[in-house]
């Protein structure tokens, strides 16, 4: 049964399709939604998609007095603080060892008991990229939108995927980003889409690489105009600039652990 008084759980990033979630809930259904955030010191946009979700919460509430009412502050939780769940970080690594999946697999299910069993909303579109977990092994909520989110059915999934996969809603996945952006043109909320931020690598002057795994998402979605074309000098200087990176990345991280085992002597 649907709940029009329940407020939504939803992990929001700033990106594409968690955007688009928080803003129909809000703006299209009239829905009170609870943003998480896992904030990831590694993750070199964490501090930009803060930004990014500050100053879109900022436009819902011009567009519509109500969002300031309807959406709660972000939660915003350290990674190092989500509880630790040994069984899940086990299964998460053999699933992983199958199907090559990001990090964040590894830990945002640890995140779930923060914010209730199936009840954390997590806005993965159906792109044919989510093949760890098979579609069939979904079902639907049966109830009008918006609560007609999906689930992992724990009959149709081994004991491994349902443990990562099966403690969230996923409430786009059948949902095309192209579909995302004729519904947002449809609900008034256009211009706040495309203000969302999904790029990995930032190019040095803070604008869309064109080239990490999102922006090629949002290309192949044919919303070419939000991302910088494909060329192969793009691509060239796209890779030597981030490989540096990644190297002082790799470097800082080495130093922070030798920095850590020498402390505890």
């Amino acid at each position: 049964m649907s709940d029009p008084t329940a407020i939504h759980q939803v992990l929001w990033t700033g990106g594409w399709d968690s955007t688009f979630r928080v803003a129909e809930l809000v703006l299209v259904h009239g829905r009170a939604v609870q943003p998480w955030y896992v904030a990831d010191p590694e993750r070199r946009t964490t501090e930009r998609e803060i930004e990014v979700m500050a100053d879109l919460a900022h436009r819902m509430r011009q567009v519509d007095p109500d969002a300031g009412r309807l959406l709660l502050p972000v939660r915003i939780v350290a990674l190092a603080d989500l509880p630790p769940d040994e069984a899940m970080s086990a299964s998460a690594q053999r699933v992983g060892a199958q199907y090559p999946m990001g990090a964040q697999y590894g830990w945002l299910p640890r995140l779930v008991p923060l914010a209730g069993w199936q009840v954390l909303e997590f806005s993965h579109e159906n792109d044919g990229r989510y093949k760890f977990v098979p579609l069939a092994s979904f079902r639907r909520n049966p109830a009008p939108a918006p609560d007609d989110w999906f689930v992992v059915d724990e009959s149709a999934c081994d004991a491994d995927r349902y443990r990562v996969f099966g403690g969230f809603r996923y409430p786009v996945l059948d949902v095309t980003k192209r579909q995302m952006a004729q519904r947002a043109r449809s609900g008034g909320f256009e211009a706040i889409l495309d203000q969302a931020w999904s790029c990995r690598w930032p190019t040095l002057r803070g604008t869309p690489c064109g080239q990490c795994s999102p922006c090629r998402q949002i290309r192949e979605a044919g919303l070419t105009d939000r991302v910088p074309p494909d060329t192969a000098v793009r691509r060239t200087v796209h890779r030597w600039h981030w490989d540096w990176v990644r190297r002082g990345e790799s470097a800082r991280i080495r130093a922070r652990s030798i920095r850590a085992r020498l402390a505890r002597r």
